[in-house]
């Protein structure tokens, strides 16, 4: 049975101009070129998302795999992307989306 979430988002983030997340082979590629898209830099970034500079590097150089669902969820909406997106990316299953 099909999920409710089973949507093509890759079209809608297509069409809006964003990276889709198969274009970028992990979370921390995908995270840091949509802050760059966004024109963001990591510091700005940061305090937005309100994790340390430092925990966004990690991110976004693959040291930290599964970035925590908070900030994913600030950075959706800072980076404009959409959660479900980045929630699979990161590797969550759907069902731990809403816990």
């Amino acid at each position: 049975i099909a999920s409710a979430l089973d949507l093509d988002v890759s079209i809608l983030n297509q069409a809006a101009g964003y990276i889709y997340s198969d274009e970028v082979k992990d979370i921390g590629s995908l995270i840091k070129n949509l802050r760059v898209r966004a024109s963001l830099s990591q510091f700005e970034c940061a305090i937005i998302c309100e994790i340390s500079q430092s925990s966004l590097s990690q991110i976004e150089r693959g040291i930290t795999k599964k970035p925590q669902k908070e900030f994913l969820e600030k950075f959706s909406v800072c980076s404009n992307c959409n959660l479900s997106i980045l929630l699979a990316k990161a590797g969550y299953s759907e069902w731990s989306w809403y816990k």
